[in-house]
Parts: structure tokens; C-alpha cells; sequence
């Protein structure tokens, strides 16, 4: 996967529609924005994981895309920008600096989490045995809740860092129950 170095900044934007607030701009302002030489273009997706649950409680890692954005400024004058909006209640903004060597074995996660990685690289295994590794500017989305202990003793998913640095996340956590069998349902 190709690396956006602005994307974080995106994310940390995005943080604050995730959290309910809504940018304050009108559809007429929107339009009359857009001919006051705003681009009219959208742009291209914007990739996440999904890391979901199936019915048979087995998790997976599913590359999405964001695709629907609107032209909007989030703060007027601003000039407006292209907003994802997925209105999805409250919420909490988490910073996390994972020590050096930092692992987590199998665990689920009671809450959906969309975490946005700043800086080091760290990975996301799956009961599938999909492993994904990121970097600055990938997204994944962990949505696990209901998966089930397989024989092996795998339930959810494990991460860690990878490499000898620190790993730094932003994370919004939902306040929503997690879903099952719906990958990449953030359109």
C-alpha cells in the first residue's frame, strides 16, 4: 500500500466529525463555495482495514474505501474541504505511544476503534491468519467483539511493533455495538 504523508492530518480532521460535530455550512453555501473556484473534483478514496467479525466468529482483515465525500467547510471562511462524515455517535479520542517491543497477544476489543497510525510501523494479525502490517497514514478500523476462541486458543486479533521504535496512534473509540459479517461498512 502506497504511504499519504498528509493523510494523518486528514484523520485528526475527520476526529472531530467522528465525534458528532457537524461542520456548519448549508447546501447552498456548499454550492456557492464550489463555483468560487473551490475543487469540484472528489478525491480519490481514502483506504482503511477493516478488521471484522463473521457469523461464525472467525476475525478477518478487509481492505476498504471511504468514497463518499461531500465539499464543506468545517469552520466558515475557511475554504472548504472534502469531508467523509459517518455519524457515528459518541465517541472518545485516544493518543497512544506503544513502548519499544510492544506486543499484545489475542484479545478483542469491547468497542469499535478507528485508529490512525502517526508514527512507527506495527502490525494486526487476524484469526484468518491475514497479517497487515502499518505505517504513518494507514487507518484500520477493529471491529471484533464477537469473535470466538478458536482451538488454538486465537480470539480477536494480536498486533505489535514492528522494528525498535516507538509506535504512535490515534484512536477514536465508539460508542456503538459492533457488528458482525458486514466488512468494510463504512462507506
Amino acid at each position: 500500500m502506497r504511504h499519504n504523508p498528509c493523510l494523518a492530518v486528514t484523520i485528526l480532521c475527520s476526529a472531530v466529525v467522528f465525534a458528532g460535530l457537524e461542520p456548519a455550512i448549508s447546501q447552498e453555501e456548499s454550492s456557492q463555495e464550489a463555483t468560487n473556484g473551490a475543487a469540484t473534483a472528489p478525491p480519490s478514496a481514502v483506504t482503511y482495514w477493516h478488521n471484522w467479525t463473521d457469523n461464525d466468529g472467525i476475525s478477518h482483515l478487509t481492505l476498504c474505501e471511504l468514497r463518499d465525500f461531500t465539499l464543506k467547510s468545517m469552520a466558515p471562511p475557511a475554504d472548504p474541504l472534502w469531508l467523509n462524515s459517518q455519524n457515528l455517535g459518541d465517541s472518545k479520542l485516544l493518543t497512544v505511544v506503544k513502548p519499544t517491543d510492544w506486543k499484545g497477544d489475542w484479545h478483542s476489543d469491547t468497542k469499535v476503534l478507528w485508529v490512525a497510525t502517526l508514527g512507527g510501523k506495527w502490525f494486526v494479525e487476524a484469526m484468518d491468519d491475514t497479517r497487515i502490517e502499518l505505517a504513518a497514514g494507514d487507518i484500520v478500523v477493529v471491529e471484533n467483539a464477537q469473535s470466538k476462541r478458536d482451538a488454538d486458543g486465537r480470539e480477536g486479533h494480536r498486533s505489535g511493533n514492528v522494528g525498535d521504535e516507538v509506535v504512535r496512534l490515534m484512536v477514536v473509540q465508539l460508542d456503538e455495538l459492533p457488528t458482525v459479517d458486514q466488512p468494510c461498512r463504512f462507506k
